[in-house]
């Protein structure tokens, strides 16, 4: 962080902008589909997912990947959305679920 009482008020305001930024980078975009409606759209530190290798966790900035999901349950920060299936897409700090229907 930058001391804002050795600056001119313009770069107080420029670095002010460019901490939000980064905050917001530090999270996942996150969608999660099925066909009936969107289940979950926005941002997230951390998703769990079931997938056909065990469980698995996503954070920002982790590895593309492309996985398909078993039953189980999706956490996404503190919710929890129970499936039968899906695919998950990984990639560029979003991640796009798409499930077969959700388990009642």
């Amino acid at each position: 962080m930058v001391d804002s009482r050795r600056l001119p008020s313009a770069f107080c305001c420029l670095f002010s902008v460019a901490d939000d930024v980064m905050a917001d980078n530090k999270l996942l975009d996150v969608t999660v589909l099925s066909p009936e409606k969107v289940l979950f759209q926005g941002k997230a530190e951390r998703v769990i997912m079931p997938g056909e290798n065990g469980v698995f966790e996503v954070l920002p900035f982790h590895k593309r990947l492309l996985s398909r999901l078993l039953s189980g349950t999706i956490i996404i920060d503190k919710q929890m959305i129970p499936i039968f299936r899906g695919v998950a897409q990984v990639g560029s700090n979003r991640i796009t679920i798409i499930i077969e229907q959700a388990r009642i």
